[in-house]
């Protein structure tokens, strides 16, 4: 499974406790990278880029380092999203993900 990460301004969803909508943005989104992962769910998918976008070595490729710049951090934060090929988009909640679909 495969999908594209998209970071968004850190402002935009700062202060968001857990019973508040996430905001999204996809027109001023920062897109990251493409990732793909062995796994049969988009749950598994999400879990996996959660990890590899915080603690994993993605954060060493000198590429995607600048494309962090431009998002203005590195870590994944409340409100960055994984948009997979269906048009679906899983958006970072306070606490899990949130759901939603964006026409293409």
């Amino acid at each position: 499974m495969k999908a594209k990460i998209y970071y968004q301004d850190f402002m935009l969803n700062a202060g968001i406790f857990k019973n508040e909508d996430v905001k999204l943005d996809v027109d001023n989104a920062t897109y990251i990278v493409t990732l793909r992962f062995d796994v049969e769910t988009k749950e598994e998918f999400a879990d996996s880029t959660f990890r590899e976008m915080n603690i994993g070595h993605i954060l060493e490729d000198t590429h995607i380092k600048l494309n962090f710049n431009k998002a203005g951090h590195t870590s994944m934060s409340v409100g960055d999203y994984i948009k997979f090929e269906d048009g679906t988009i899983w958006i970072t909640a306070p606490s899990g993900w949130n759901f939603t679909k964006v026409k293409k």
